[in-house]
């Protein structure tokens, strides 16, 4: 996973520099996807469900962002229906 993670922060960081916003892109990615776990994990009481804040989890929503913690999201609803 952590081979994963990383083609996934490469092929980031070669979309960003063929852009030319590379730190902006990726300092925007970061924050949103770490920002977005912990409004979740802080919104639990009222959610019903929420995700936890380990070092697996952080990597995946600073690397994919938004979308990262929306996948994290419908895995744990859909572990949670089965």
């Amino acid at each position: 996973m952590t081979g994963f993670l990383a083609a996934l922060a490469f092929l980031q960081v070669f979309l960003y520099r063929k852009k030319r916003c590379l730190l902006r892109g990726i300092f925007f990615t970061v924050l949103s996807g770490l920002s977005a776990l912990f409004l979740c994990s802080f919104l639990e009481p009222y959610l019903g469900f929420s995700l936890p804040v380990t070092a697996g989890t952080m990597k995946i929503c600073a690397v994919l962002g938004m979308p990262g913690a929306v996948l994290l999201l419908l895995g744990q609803i859909f572990l949670q229906l089965i």
